[in-house]
């Protein structure tokens, strides 16, 4: 999801270009002209056990590129056979903070993948066949859940910051957690493993199924920045860290037998940024304080939902470049939609500067940056 770029001050003469090939292929669709013909069809199941249909259109990414300015500094889209959401990178100035939602919440609301086969009963959702996602994205939570297979040789998964069909028909990417009754393998109950994005496993204790009249077992997921845990009935199972994906959906998905249950399926969303935010964090405008400079860019996709219902415009962000170069704390200070918002955090979270100094030593520095969702013709 990143390029490589050569670093240099931000001024009215800085251009970067990112170039189509570093990112997925479908990753961001933008324009409308051949949507008719490429039409598909994607069921929704609410809590209630209602369907509905929804339209789910193939992109065209024949549009050309565009161009960004935001106060000097400009990224250029021109060289680029394609129209991407566009990032400005811009001097910090003073701004209030906008809240985040939080608390625990109920997830429910699910959209099934072409293939997919799951019914919904009362607080029940049973996955028989392929897999079911969440129509909003989820970045930083602690997701918890009760499951079980429909028969001992059931499996199935729990996939965490995915994406589908951005790449090919059919595909997925992100972070998967296996539900299944063993404690070897690749598929072993509670292992984390991946598709198409990095991390760095850093322990998986085997652990047998809870012996209960009815087999319900209890998991919890928590994701967090660049880490994520898996409990299963209250006994930590894996982990990793050095996650490069920072948001996507929530997906339930059975892989083999007949399927697998779920039931109290709950999320509390985590704050992207501490309190009070940038604590100890130079601003860009004091005396002796040079600002990172950026050396690797990433670009957010623009997801299905708000994109389909042509919801456009600019996420402000105000985020922490910290003494290493890597991006810290980030929090929105102008909302566009409650998934563009988290796409913007997710790509300023892939970032990398050269540091901010003062005084010849390397600072943590507040900078402010927009991201632009356009769709264009």
């Amino acid at each position: 999801m990143m390029s490589e770029s050569t670093g240099s001050p931000l001024n009215s003469s800085s251009v970067w270009s990112l170039h189509p090939s570093a990112f997925p292929s479908r990753c961001l669709p933008v324009t409308t002209s051949s949507w008719a013909s490429k039409g598909t069809t994607r069921t929704l199941v609410s809590t209630g056990g209602s369907i509905r249909r929804l339209a789910s259109k193939s992109p065209d990414r024949s549009a050309p590129g565009r161009t960004a300015v935001c106060l000097g500094f400009r990224m250029n889209w021109g060289a680029m056979n394609k129209a991407w959401p566009a990032i400005a990178l811009m001097l910090a100035g003073p701004s209030a903070a906008a809240r985040q939602e939080a608390g625990t919440q109920l997830v429910n609301g699910w959209i099934a993948e072409p293939g997919a086969r799951a019914d919904v009963q009362a607080n029940v959702v049973v996955v028989r066949r392929g897999t079911i996602r969440t129509a909003r994205l989820y970045s930083d939570f602690v997701f918890r859940f009760e499951f079980r297979p429909s028969q001992p040789t059931a499996e199935g998964r729990v996939l965490i910051r995915s994406r589908f069909g951005y790449g090919s028909p059919g595909s997925e990417r992100g972070y998967r957690v296996a539900l299944a009754n063993r404690t070897d393998g690749g598929e072993a109950l509670g292992r984390i493993s991946s598709a198409d994005v990095g991390m760095k496993v850093t322990g998986f204790t085997p652990v047998q199924p809870a012996v209960s009249s009815d087999g319900w077992q209890a998991c919890e997921i928590r994701a967090e920045r660049g880490t994520l845990t898996v409990t299963i009935n209250g006994i930590t199972v894996s982990s990793a860290e050095s996650l490069d994906e920072f948001t996507g959906y929530l997906a339930l998905q059975a892989r083999r037998g007949d399927g697998i249950e779920f039931r109290n399926l709950v999320a509390e969303r985590l704050p992207s940024a501490g309190e009070p935010f940038g604590r100890g964090a130079y601003r860009g405008q004091e005396p002796g304080v040079t600002l990172p400079r950026p050396l690797k860019t990433a670009k957010p996709f623009y997801p299905r939902e708000p994109h389909d219902a042509w919801i456009q415009g600019v996420v402000g962000l105000e985020l922490v470049v910290e003494a290493t170069g890597s991006v810290g704390d980030v929090r929105v200070v102008k909302s566009l939609h409650p998934d563009l918002d988290e796409a913007a955090i997710a790509s300023a979270r892939q970032w990398r500067f050269t540091p901010g100094t003062s005084a010849g030593q390397s600072i943590p520095v507040i900078v402010t940056m927009e991201v632009s969702f356009r769709r264009t013709q």
